[in-house]
C-alpha cells in the first residue's frame, strides 16, 4: 500500500500481460468476480453453519444461492513487489502489476459498496471460525448494495476471513452487490463482471521483470507499449521491476527519459 501525490491510498492489482492488455489498457474495465470461483476452495466457508459437515443445510444454500446471484469482489494486495504474488498472479514475473486510487475508483464510498476498501482487510487465522454469528439467519445480508455497519461481523464471516497460509497476499478486497454495478441478478452464476473506470485512477504501473526479455519484444515496441501507457495512463508513474543482487526482494525503478529518448 502506498499513498498517491493527492494522499489517497493506492492498492495494487497482479495481471497477465494478455489480461492486462485486453482488459485494463485496451477495455479500461476491471473485473469482479463471483467469490465461488477463486481459487480457494474455503471461500466463504467461514460463514457455515456450525451443524454443516458433509450434508448442506437450507441455511447454508440458501446463502450459496444469495452470494452466486447478488456478490462480486475485486481482489487487491497492499504490495506491488511480492516474489510470490509475481508468480501466481503476475504470469511468472511476465505480466503487470496495476496500482489504482482508491478514491478514483469509488472503493471507499460506502453508499456504492457493500464492503468498501477500508473495511476489506482480509483476516488470516489459524483455526477457522466455528458457531453463530450476528444475522447468521439474515438473508438480507445479501440483498445488501451499500455498507451498514450493522452487518459488519456478517459480511466478514462471508467474505473476509481465510486460512494464515494465504497471508503472504496481504489482500484487500471491495464487495459490491451485482445490481448495484449495472448487472443483472444472475441465476446463472456468471464467474465474472467487467466495470468501467476512470483512467486517472491508475497511479502506478509496474512492468514485470521478465516482460521484456522472455516476450522477445523489441525495445522499439516496449517503448511504444510504454507511451501509450503514458497516454491512456496520464497520472501513472511508469517502473520496471527486478531482483536485488545481495536479497531475496523484488525492487523496482521508475522507466525515466533515458529509456524514451533511446
Amino acid at each position: 500500500m502506498s499513498l498517491g501525490p493527492t494522499g489517497h491510498m493506492v492498492l495494487y492489482k497482479y495481471y497477465s500481460w494478455d489480461v492486462w492488455i485486453n482488459i485494463v489498457l485496451k477495455s479500461k474495465k476491471v473485473r469482479f468476480s463471483n467469490p465461488y470461483y477463486f481459487n480457494d476452495p474455503f471461500e466463504t466457508k467461514a460463514a457455515d453453519h456450525p451443524l454443516s459437515n458433509t450434508a448442506w443445510f437450507d441455511a447454508d444454500l440458501e446463502r450459496f444461492s444469495g452470494i452466486r446471484e447478488n456478490v462480486v469482489v475485486f481482489c487487491l494486495t497492499r504490495n506491488p513487489l511480492n516474489s510470490l504474488m509475481w508468480s501466481h498472479y503476475g504470469e511468472s514475473h511476465r505480466g503487470v502489476v496495476v496500482g489504482f486510487d482508491m478514491v478514483a475508483m469509488g472503493f471507499y464510498v460506502k453508499k456504492k459498496c457493500v464492503l468498501p476498501c477500508q473495511f476489506g482487510n482480509v483476516i488470516y487465522t489459524n483455526t477457522k471460525p466455528k458457531g453463530f454469528y450476528s444475522d447468521f439467519f439474515n438473508d438480507g445480508v445479501f440483498s445488501l448494495q451499500e455498507f451498514d455497519p450493522m452487518y459488519l461481523q456478517a459480511l466478514q464471516r462471508n467474505y473476509l476471513y481465510k486460512s494464515q497460509e494465504w497471508a503472504y497476499e496481504e489482500e484487500v478486497r471491495v464487495v459490491r452487490h451485482r445490481e448495484a454495478l449495472g448487472g443483472e441478478k444472475k441465476q446463472t452464476y456468471e464467474t465474472f463482471l467487467d466495470v468501467v473506470f476512470d483512467p486517472a485512477a491508475v497511479r502506478e504501473l509496474y512492468f514485470g521483470w521478465r516482460c521484456q526479455k522472455d516476450r522477445k519484444l523489441p525495445r522499439r515496441a516496449m517503448k511504444q507499449i510504454a507511451e501509450r501507457v503514458i497516454h491512456e495512463f496520464p497520472n501513472a508513474e511508469l517502473r520496471v521491476v527486478e531482483p536485488e543482487s545481495d536479497t531475496w526482494r523484488l525492487n523496482s525503478h521508475i522507466l525515466g527519459d533515458d529509456f524514451f529518448s533511446c
